[in-house]
């Protein structure tokens, strides 16, 4: 029995010591991580971008910001388009009681939270009469320390509204904690898919 195990015991032993060389060997000859891996892996490991914050700051001096905090929020950002970039400068004279130009004038409501501006334009050369006014009112949220401030836009041609480039609504939302306020889309807060033909408005 001894003659016959001896020899067993040697060749499982070598067979043994050949497979643990053979596994190095491979180990070895495995290709390295190629510099696209070790992009993807590590970007795996890093945090995630921090979101932009497109709010901005709406300054009071009572408890709670009033129609007038709100305007001049809205109106203090840089980019505003050419309909309020117009409005912004005749809101200037107002406040400071200067005389508007003709065919400007504001109405403004602080304990109904509204504002109101109205602008008529010359009659063109075949009697066309343009004019127009932009609204904005402060809405109470189901949050009391929230409020929904809405701008709307109304061009009109012979007294009469018409779908023009600066119509439409927008809407922001104001935040008592923060004191902040931001764009809000429309399609959080009222459901657009069913609209009148005849209605003239666009939603932003």
């Amino acid at each position: 029995m001894k003659k016959v195990l001896i020899p067993v015991v040697l060749i499982l032993g070598i067979a043994f010591v050949l497979w643990t060389m053979r596994q190095r060997s491979i180990g070895m000859n495995e290709p390295a991580e190629t510099e696209t891996e070790a992009e993807a892996n590590a970007e795996e490991g890093t945090e995630p971008e921090e979101e932009l914050d497109f709010s901005f700051a709406v300054h009071h001096k009572g408890a709670s910001p009033d129609i007038i905090d709100f305007v001049n929020a809205i109106l203090s950002q840089e980019e505003i388009g050419e309909a309020l970039g117009e409005m912004e400068e005749n809101w200037k004279m107002y406040l400071s009681r200067e005389t508007l130009p003709k065919g400007r004038s504001f109405a403004v409501d602080k304990k109904e939270g509204y504002m109101r501006y109205d602008v008529l334009f010359p009659a063109e050369e075949d009697g066309t009469r343009y004019s127009g006014h932009t609204e904005f009112r402060v809405l109470d949220c189901s949050d009391p320390k929230k409020k929904l401030v809405t701008q709307n836009i109304v061009e009109l041609r012979n007294g009469k509204p018409f779908e023009g480039q600066y119509s439409g609504l927008t809407f922001y939302l104001y935040d008592g904690d923060t004191e902040r306020m931001e764009f809000e889309y429309a399609s959080n807060l009222i459901d657009d898919s069913y609209r009148p033909e005849e209605a003239l408005v666009a939603v932003h």
